[in-house]
């Protein structure tokens, strides 16, 4: 454990000084009883700077960072986009939906610098009382954050600032190596760097060591296909038997190298290192797999080490990644060439939970363990298994569908990505491509969504379903296709055939987990609290958006037409308002999804140019408008329409649709924009506000301080204690932006 000194300036007010001293006491409890396996697995920022953060008043606030083995130490890694130019506030936290383990600003809120390495600046906090750590954004900029992985203690930050997404190494190879000669490196991207010198600008650079030396560091050079790059080995290193290992790294900082203090944290990404001899051959990296012996139960650890070293360090273990039914592997650094290695039961004491020594291991090898009593394990050299094990799983919130009635269909999603999902051994993100079979043995691409190149679908016919997930694997230097267990769906019980034609755009809701709320809302404030409830739903929306359709009717056929299958994902509703949830026809607020769903098949917000009224700039928030009190329903889209004309101000855009939620037709609704703060709608400077004088939702928001903390009520506000079928309301000023953090 990291020992730790706190000092305080002097005070003269003793009751502070007290308060100082058992604050003192409580941050040392803290650090001794903190939990040891605890890292920066998740940031949590403002929303309002960066489209990929959720900002603090959301219940799952925390987004996964990328963890990476780097050159000299892990670090978690997230880049975001800037969505505003301004002060972007972030803080690091061990759970997604939990800030009892945080790594902060410390006392007092730190800037943190873009293109700098800033050590200890994520200071460790247990007792939620660490200011924030706060970055300049520029819109439409690419900030990469990196922070090391130390478990109970502070840990080293940085910021990359880039004008295009970070670019990674896809594959690496070198020119036949002759003594004397120098050899070429030619490494290709993923994707084109456009900015190349000054701000933004991303630096390919290879890094290269002779017989596990220091590391020499010199700039790669564009080709004319402009996602490959080559750097030369020079010659006077190539003689009789050296050998040499190389890597190519992408930073933001011109003329770094491996040398530089925070190396690891000034980097976009680093690739996997090779290596070759004289004679031109490439070593192939080391594998050990092991079966744990039944007597132990934790992660397993390898310990490695060179001749030069009688005993292992306890202090530097390399936890094993878990294959399932007990099986461990992990891989060597591709220049080790033999090694002595050890086994052991986590990061326990004791012969027992430790095996004998195995020396010079030059090959991959498998091998089984036993151990009995308290004598160190035994391990034997086994044939390596054909493990199928940590293949990835789908699972399926439904798995039946009437194939003769257009508002049913099934919805699958993948729930686990099994060994893929591993950042040892594997970089870059993981592909997705679901197939279908007729017989569980001949598989087709899936052809019946929008994309079968996402991790969930909504099938709309029965038969047997999986997916096919691809990662780089920085072992094979190759892309490793797992496919998932296949679910099959089946045909539903009492189908009844249902058609539809239509001249509007057509609907489809299917709740995925829990069904829309029902009963008398407004009964009592729980009731009240209940019908509000936001919900991850299926949706399917058909609508010609080519407009290369001369009839313009919407069938059933359009379902399973790409070009008709306007919108194929998740989303999120709830009902809206408050008297009128006492109507049949009731107002629905729809969110937009993104292609992606969580790994408990639940909705990730994201942004679309919905229909053709918010042509301009994407945006997640709308309402399904149900007008039930207008038999014409064109009262209020009438008059927002006319003041959108005669003033040429901003106002909220509309489409009439027609609505199906659970195979239940819900009628024509009006699919309209949300009034709300954004450059595509009302645009409001830094130093604004919006308010919302209306009643309000007071079962959380009865003070400025409880609750979202949107709303001030107070008895110059307006009415309060509004009787309302039956519950009480008040009237107050809901802040609509800036959002609370």
């Amino acid at each position: 454990m990291n020992k730790k000194s706190y000092s305080f300036p002097l005070l003269f007010n003793h009751s502070i000084r007290h308060r100082l001293v058992a604050f003192s006491i409580l941050l040392l409890l803290s650090a001794l009883f903190a939990t040891t396996h605890a890292q920066p697995l998740h940031i949590a920022g403002s929303s309002t700077y960066y489209n990929e953060l959720l900002g603090g008043s959301v219940t799952n606030f925390g987004v996964p960072l990328t963890l990476e083995n780097r050159r000299n130490t892990s670090v978690g890694v997230k880049t975001c986009s800037g969505k505003a130019t301004g002060t972007g506030w972030i803080k690091f936290v061990q759970e997604t939906n939990s800030w009892n383990t945080q790594w902060n600003g410390g006392v007092s809120a730190i800037t943190l610098s873009g293109n700098t390495y800033m050590a200890t600046a994520g200071k460790y906090d247990v007792m939620q009382m660490g200011a924030n750590i706060n970055v300049s954004i520029t819109k439409d900029l690419f900030y990469t954050f990196i922070i090391g992985q130390n478990t109970t203690s502070d840990n080293d930050v940085s910021v990359l600032v880039t004008a295009q997404a970070p670019r990674n190494v896809t594959t690496m190879t070198h020119s036949a190596p002759q003594e004397g000669q120098a050899v070429t490196v030619t490494s290709t991207l993923n994707n084109s760097i456009s900015t190349t010198s000054g701000n933004g600008a991303q630096y390919v650079y290879l890094a290269y060591s002779v017989n596990g030396g220091t590391y020499t560091s010199t700039p790669m050079t564009v080709t004319a296909t402009n996602t490959v790059y080559t750097g030369t080995i020079p010659s006077n290193v190539h003689v009789a038997d050296n050998t040499i290992s190389y890597y190519t790294y992408i930073t933001t900082v011109d003329g770094l190298t491996p040398s530089t203090t925070g190396f690891d944290f000034l980097c976009l990404s680093q690739s996997s290192v090779n290596t070759y001899n004289l004679n031109g051959g490439t070593s192939t990296p080391i594998t050990i797999k092991a079966k744990r012996p039944s007597s132990w139960s934790n992660d397993m650890y390898l310990y490695f080490w060179g001749g030069e070293i009688t005993s292992p360090s306890w202090d530097e273990p390399s936890k094993m990644n878990s294959l399932g039914e007990g099986w461990y592997s992990f891989t060597l650094p591709s220049e080790i060439t033999t090694s002595n290695i050890l086994f052991r039961n986590g990061i326990t004491s004791g012969l027992n939970n430790q095996s004998d020594d195995i020396n010079a291991v030059s090959q991959s090898t498998c091998y089984n363990l036993s151990q009995s009593g308290s004598s160190k394990a035994t391990a034997s050299q086994v044939t390596c298994p054909v493990i199928v094990v940590g293949a990835p799983t789908i699972s399926a919130h439904k798995a039946t569908v009437c194939e003769n009635n257009f508002t049913d269909f099934a919805s699958l999603y993948v729930s686990d990505y099994g060994i893929l999902g591993s950042e040892t051994g594997y970089a870059g993100g993981i592909t997705f491509l679901w197939e279908r079979s007729t017989d569980n043995v001949t598989w087709t691409t899936f052809t019946d969504g929008r994309k079968a190149t996402i991790n969930n679908i909504r099938p709309t016919r029965t038969g047997y379903y999986r997916c096919k997930m691809t990662r780089f694997s920085t072992s094979t230097n190759t892309n490793e296709d797992i496919y998932s267990n296949s679910i099959q769906v089946t045909a539903g019980s009492n189908c009844t055939a249902r058609t539809v034609c239509s001249k509007l755009p057509v609907i489809v809701v299917q709740t995925d987990v829990e069904d829309f709320p029902t009963g008398d809302f407004l009964s009592s404030m729980a009731a009240f609290q209940n019908a509000k409830k936001k919900l991850s739903v299926d949706v399917k929306i058909i609508w010609d958006d080519t407009k290369d359709d001369t009839d313009n009717i919407m069938t059933q056929t359009d379902f399973t037409n790409p070009t008709r299958l306007y919108y194929d994902k998740k989303a999120r509703m709830n009902y809206r308002g408050s008297s009128s949830l006492t109507y049949s026809k009731k107002n629905y607020a729809f969110v937009v999804g993104d292609d992606s769903c969580t790994l408990d098949g639940k909705w990730i917000k994201d942004t679309k140019k919905m229909f053709d009224i918010n042509e301009v700039n994407k945006e997640r928030d709308f309402i399904l408008y149900a007008a039930y009190s207008d038999p014409t329903m064109m009262r209020n889209k009438l008059a927002l329409d006319l003041y959108s004309d005669m003033t040429g101000s901003w106002n909220s855009k509309s489409r009439y649709v027609e609505l199906y939620v659970n195979g239940e037709y819900k009628g024509v609704y009006i699919f309209m924009e949300k009034n709300k703060e954004d450059k595509g709608r009302l645009q409001v400077q830094e130093d604004g506000y919006i308010f919302k004088f209306d009643k309000t939702d007071v079962w959380d928001r009865t003070t400025s301080t409880d609750g979202d903390r949107k709303t001030f009520i107070s008895t110059i506000t307006g009415t309060q204690g509004i009787p309302t079928y039956g519950i009480t309301v008040d009237h107050g000023f809901e802040i609509d932006y800036p959002e609370w953090k």
